[in-house]
């Protein structure tokens, strides 16, 4: 398995908005997705 196929993986199996009751499931994947981008942001941002 590749570094990318594992993160992506890992990147599937996040949940935090999947299953709230207001959101789509649609879009609670997109907010799921936005929060790991933005987490994966703030980490490369502070390898500099």
């Amino acid at each position: 398995m590749s570094a990318e196929s594992n993160a992506r993986s890992h990147a599937e199996a996040f949940r935090w908005w999947r299953g709230a009751p207001n959101l789509d499931a649609t879009e609670a994947k997109r907010r799921d997705l936005e929060a790991l981008r933005d987490a994966c942001t703030e980490l490369l941002h502070d390898l500099n």
